[in-house]
This record gives structure tokens, sequence and C-alpha cells, in this order.
């Protein structure tokens, strides 16, 4: 079993990190990646121009299964999960802009 602590790339519009494991014995992988476009990509025929809120957003990505099934690309994809949290906070610091600090600092007083 091959575990990734640390998985860096980067492509021309885009920085990749991650981490999992490859087990070559039984042909199957479990990779947890995270994608964020560090420039829009330009409009062309095969490429449509991206909205510029979507830049410098990491996506979480999440690939698991054999790879000798010729499903696996299907298995890979948007780690929904994690991605739900993130649009979850990224809407509450929106909705709560400059007022946040105060808020939390109100939820904690709760707690003491």
């Amino acid at each position: 079993v091959l575990q990734i602590q640390q998985l860096q790339g980067e492509l021309d519009s885009a920085r990749i990190t991650g981490r999992g494991m490859v087990d070559i014995g039984r042909s199957i992988a479990g990779l947890k990646i995270d994608a964020q476009l560090t420039q829009a990509y330009k409009q062309s025929n095969t490429c449509p121009a991206i909205n510029q809120t979507l830049r410098d957003i990491t996506w979480p990505l999440a690939c698991e299964g054999s790879y000798q099934d010729r499903a696996f690309g299907e298995t890979c994809g948007v780690d929904k999960g994690k991605l739900q949290k993130l649009v979850a906070q990224r809407l509450l610091n929106k909705a709560l802009g400059d007022e946040k600090s105060s808020v939390i600092d109100k939820l904690k007083n709760l707690f003491r």
C-alpha cells in the first residue's frame, strides 16, 4: 500500500494538493484532492470562460474505488460533504460580514 501524504501539482490555470493511498495488490485507490483555479480560463470552443467569483476557491475532490474498473473515473468528483461545509461557511461569512466577530464572541460568552 502506497500512502500519499502530500500530493502537489500545478497546471496552467490550477493548483492541486492532496493526499490518499493506492493499494496496488487490490487495485484500489482513495484520494482526496483540493483544486484551486488560479486564473480564469480564456473563452474558447472547448472551455468557456470561468466566472471570476470561482477563481481562488478551493474545490474539494475525491476519488475512490478500483482503478481497474471502467467506471473508476465516474467515482471521482466533487467531495459533496466537504463542499457543503465550505458553502455553509462562505454563506455564514457573507451573511455576518463585519458582525461575524461580535456574533462569535457572543456565542463564546454563552458557554463560559
